[in-house]
C-alpha cells in the first residue's frame, strides 16, 4: 500500500469560546444551567469536495469505501468496529457499558476514579464542544447531560476519545486534530455517525502506518499499547482485532 496521508476534509482553528463548561456536582440540572452553556465556533470544514454518504449504510460497502479512500486495510477497520462496539451503529446507552458522561466525570465518578478529574475534564470540555455542533437541519449532534460513553468518555461506535478529534487549550480556544473527518458531509463531525467515526479510525491508522511501517503496530496504538493485545488478542480469550481481520478476510475475499 502507498503511504498517503490524505484527509476526508481540511480543518482550520478557530476560536470555540473562551470559556470552560461548567459541570454540574449533582443531578439536578435547571434550564438556567443549560441555557449557560456557550454557543462554540467550530473550525471551518472545506466541503468543497465531500464524500457522498455511501449506500447501505451500515454495509460493507462502506468499510470498503473508506479504506480505499484512506488507504488502509478494510480488515482492520471491521476488526476495530468488532472490538470497540461488537459493530454497533447506533443503541448509545443501551446495555451496561455505556455511562451517562456527566456521571462519569464528577469527583466519584468511574471516569475520575480511573484517570483522575483533571483528563476527564479536559475531555469532557471537548465532549461539550463536540455535542454541541449544529447539522443544516437545526439538530444538535448530542445531548453533552445525557450522551453515554465509556467510561473514558469514548464515543460512538468506534469509541473516538473527545480531545483526540478536537482540543481545547486553557483560554478555551480550540482547534480539530488530523483525526476529525465529516464523511456523510452532514456539516459536522460526529463520532456517533459510523461514516464519521470510520472514516476518523482511518485517518488515525494511516498516521501510525506512517510512524510504525507495521499494520499490526498501527492497531495497537489505536488501544495505546503495543502490550496488552489488542490485535493480537489474549490467551485469556480476547479475540482482537487481527481476530476479526481474519473473519474479514475469509468472507470477503479482501485480505490486504
Amino acid at each position: 500500500m502507498k503511504i498517503v496521508l490524505s484527509a476526508a476534509v481540511v480543518m482550520t482553528s478557530a476560536v470555540i469560546g473562551a470559556v470552560h463548561y461548567a459541570l454540574p456536582e449533582d443531578n439536578r440540572l435547571s434550564d438556567e444551567t443549560l441555557h449557560r452553556l456557550a454557543t462554540p465556533e467550530f473550525p471551518v470544514l472545506d466541503l468543497t469536495q465531500p464524500d457522498l454518504p455511501p449506500a447501505g449504510g451500515v454495509s460493507k460497502t462502506l468499510i470498503k469505501q473508506v479504506a480505499d479512500k484512506y488507504d488502509v486495510p478494510a480488515g482492520a477497520l471491521y476488526g476495530i468496529w468488532s472490538v470497540e462496539s461488537h459493530q454497533l451503529s447506533g443503541g448509545w446507552g443501551t446495555g451496561k457499558g455505556w455511562l451517562r458522561a456527566a456521571d462519569i466525570v464528577r469527583r466519584d465518578g468511574a471516569c475520575t476514579a480511573k484517570y483522575g478529574r483533571a483528563w476527564c475534564l479536559r475531555h469532557w470540555n471537548s465532549l461539550v464542544a463536540l455535542c454541541g455542533q449544529t447539522r443544516a437541519d437545526g439538530s444538535k449532534v448530542c445531548d453533552p447531560y445525557q450522551v453515554r460513553t465509556s467510561y473514558a468518555l469514548a464515543m460512538g461506535p468506534m469509541q473516538h476519545i473527545p480531545a483526540e478529534v478536537i482540543r481545547i487549550d486553557d483560554g478555551g480556544r480550540g482547534s480539530w486534530t488530523d483525526r476529525a473527518a465529516d464523511y456523510d458531509s452532514d456539516g459536522v463531525v460526529d463520532p456517533h455517525s459510523l461514516p464519521d467515526a470510520m472514516a476518523m479510525t482511518a485517518l488515525f491508522l494511516r498516521h501510525n502506518y506512517a510512524k510504525y511501517g507495521d499494520w499490526r503496530k498501527a492497531v495497537n496504538a489505536y488501544y495505546g499499547s503495543q502490550l496488552e493485545g489488542y490485535a493480537e488478542g489474549t490467551r485469556a480469550g480476547f479475540k482482537g482485532v487481527i481476530g476479526y481481520w481474519r473473519d474479514w478476510c475469509q468472507d470477503t475475499k479482501d485480505c490486504d
